[in-house]
C-alpha cells in the first residue's frame, strides 16, 4: 500500500503520456517527422530558434505562492487497479507539499512534505512513515527532490536545462532535447501557444529499460499562462505503471492551511 502513495506523490504532477516501450536507440524516430525541420545546433539560426523557444516556454511558467487543486486520479500497475481516488493538493512555495488522498470520500492517507523531510500517514493500517526527503529518490531512483515535486504536480517543466542538444521543428510542433547524467528529456512544444504536448525521459542506463512518458491535455488559461487539466502518465521499467489525472479544481495565491499531526496509536515506520 506505501508504494501505491509514493508512485501517486511522484505521479501527481507530471502530466498526461502516452508510453510505447521503446528501446532508447529507436527514440529519435518516435519521435521525428518526416515533414520536420532537423537544425543542427551549431550555427547562430539554429541557437536563435532554440533560445527563442526556451525562453516562450520559461514564460509559461506557472509563478505562485500558494498552489490548491483537487484532482481525481486512476491508477495502475499490472498488479492492482485503484480507479477513482480523489487527491486534495496544497503548496507552499518552498516551505510545504500537503495531500491528503480519499477514496468513496473515506480519508486514506495524508502525506507531508518539506525541503528536508518527507511523512506518510497510512490511515487504513495507523502507520507513519518519516524519513528524509531523499527517501524520494532512493524509492524511485529518480532525483527528485522539494522543487522538483512541486513542480511537476503544478505543471511546469522539469529535468530540462541547458544544453539543449537537440532541436527539431515543424509547422505544429517543436522539439527540444537534453543529455543529462540520468536521463535523455525530449519535450515537444506546441508552437501555437508554447505550451508541453509531451515529456519523455529515458534512462541513460540502457540496461534498465526505464522510459516515462508524459502527456498534457485540456489545457485552459490560467492567469497570464496555461494550465493542462488532463495528464496521462505512463513508466515502463519491468511492469508498467499508468496513472491518469484529472484536475478538477486549481488555484493560486489562496491562504491555505497544512494540518498534519501524527496520532500516537499510529506505529512509526
Amino acid at each position: 500500500m506505501n508504494k501505491i502513495f509514493l508512485n501517486l506523490i511522484i505521479v501527481l504532477s507530471i502530466g498526461g503520456l502516452i508510453t510505447s516501450c521503446r528501446p532508447t536507440k529507436n527514440i529519435t524516430k518516435a519521435i521525428e517527422r518526416k515533414d520536420s525541420t532537423i537544425a543542427i545546433i551549431n550555427n547562430n539560426d539554429s541557437i536563435n530558434k532554440v533560445n527563442q523557444t526556451w525562453d516562450r516556454v520559461l514564460k509559461n511558467k506557472i509563478e505562485y505562492n500558494t498552489f490548491s487543486a483537487k484532482v481525481k486520479v486512476e491508477y495502475e500497475d499490472g498488479k492492482q487497479n485503484v480507479p477513482d481516488v480523489n487527491a486534495f493538493i496544497r503548496i507552499k512555495k518552498d516551505s510545504v507539499i500537503w495531500i491528503n488522498v480519499e477514496k468513496f470520500l473515506i480519508n486514506i492517507a495524508r502525506i507531508y512534505i518539506t525541503k528536508d523531510s518527507f511523512f506518510l500517514l497510512n490511515k487504513i493500517d495507523n502507520e507513519a512513515i518519516i524519513r528524509p526527503i531523499s527517501y524520494i529518490q532512493e524509492i524511485t531512483g529518480i532525483p527528485f527532490n522539494f522543487n522538483t515535486l512541486a513542480d511537476l504536480i503544478v505543471g511546469n517543466p522539469v529535468f530540462l536545462q541547458q544544453p539543449i542538444t537537440i532541436f527539431k521543428q515543424n509547422e505544429i510542433t517543436t522539439n527540444l532535447g537534453v543529455v543529462g547524467e540520468i536521463f535523455k528529456h525530449y519535450l515537444t512544444i506546441n508552437n501555437a501557444t508554447a505550451t508541453i504536448k509531451h515529456s519523455k525521459l529515458d534512462d541513460i542506463d540502457i540496461t534498465k529499460h526505464r522510459t516515462c512518458n508524459i502527456t498534457y491535455d485540456e489545457y485552459e488559461t490560467f492567469g497570464t499562462t496555461f494550465f493542462a487539466t488532463k495528464r496521462y502518465i505512463e513508466v515502463s521499467e519491468k511492469a508498467n505503471l499508468k496513472i491518469d489525472l484529472k484536475f478538477k479544481q486549481y488555484a493560486i495565491n489562496e491562504t491555505l492551511t497544512f494540518p498534519f499531526s501524527i496520532p500516537k496509536s499510529y506505529k512509526k515506520l
